[in-house]
């Protein structure tokens, strides 16, 4: 839920896979419903290049809505590479910090994730600032059980 959007940060892959894979069974499931799939990291961790597709963007767009209509639900194996990449990235930075939330030491997270501390500590300011964006576009919304949820993230 706060996770930032904009966050630049590149996996160590192989790393990355490893991590992904030591997930609880229900961890790995989350990612994978939001687009996280173990052979697109496969992929990423042996160094292969990135896909890209002879189809239309509109084309695509067009199928990836009779998909969803007819199963109600978000077809991933329809992302591109790119849109893959982008969620996988930032699925990587939520359990970075998804580990300093359940108060994991922050040496013991660079040591895990192979990532500087001032890299630690940069994503958990653009966190703490997202999280107060969200708890503020919620309550201009009137969603204010969500509100609260997500105001409790912006000082951890």
């Amino acid at each position: 839920l706060v996770t930032p959007i904009n966050v630049d940060v590149e996996p160590d892959w192989e790393l990355y896979y490893e991590r992904f894979m030591e997930l609880s069974t229900l961890d790995q499931s989350v990612g994978n419903r939001v687009g996280v799939v173990e052979p697109f990291l496969m992929r990423m961790a042996h160094g292969a290049p990135m896909r890209t597709s002879n189809r239309s963007k509109d084309n695509m767009k067009g199928l990836q809505g009779r998909f969803d209509q007819r199963l109600g639900m978000a077809s991933h194996s329809m992302l591109s590479d790119e849109q893959t990449l982008r969620v996988c990235r930032r699925f990587y930075v939520a359990l970075i910090l998804s580990r300093l939330v359940q108060e994991v030491p922050v040496a013991e997270v660079c040591g895990t994730f192979k990532v500087a501390r001032g890299m630690v500590q940069a994503l958990q300011e653009n966190a703490g600032r997202f999280a107060s964006m969200v708890s503020v576009f919620c309550e201009r919304l009137g969603w204010h059980d969500l509100e609260g949820l997500v105001a409790k993230f912006q000082n951890r």
